[in-house]
């Protein structure tokens, strides 16, 4: 991938790099190959580069803003896009599994629980008494 990559960015001479040339390299190369990629990438719309990538069998998709997300007609077409209820939202559609399995419903069941709901009971479950969490809520910890 990163040869076919390299050849349709125009990049042959990365394929030179000595630190590039292995998948342990580019690896520990991370850093400064996305900072290349992202010098090379920001000169033209995503959509240029995803023709290009796809036309080269290079695995690539676009990054969403949510609601990008929920327009994206692969997201529709998988029913990816779920109502669920929330006490603190109402009904808000969020984005469930991209595989469909045959007599599995992709409903969500419950609502992700709000942040620190479940503080005091996973406390409790190792061993805080209601004074340590109380005592805790004092001193700022929770």
């Amino acid at each position: 991938v990163f040869t076919r990559f390299c050849d349709a960015i125009e990049r042959p001479d990365w394929l030179q790099k000595a630190e590039w040339k292995t998948q342990i390299g580019r690896s520990k190369a991370r850093k400064e190959i996305n900072a290349a990629i992202g010098e090379i990438t920001r000169t033209k719309p995503a959509n240029h580069w995803i023709e290009l990538f796809e036309a080269n069998g290079i695995p690539c998709g676009p990054i969403y803003s949510i609601d990008q997300v929920f327009a994206d007609p692969q997201v529709k077409h998988l029913r990816m896009a779920r109502p669920m209820a929330s006490r603190a939202v109402g009904t808000k559609e969020v984005v469930a599994s991209a595989i469909n399995i045959s007599g599995f419903s992709k409903d969500i069941r419950i609502p992700t629980p709000e942040a620190s709901s479940s503080t005091d009971e996973v406390l409790h479950s190792v061993g805080y008494s209601d004074a340590e969490i109380a005592d805790m809520r004092k001193k700022g910890a929770i």
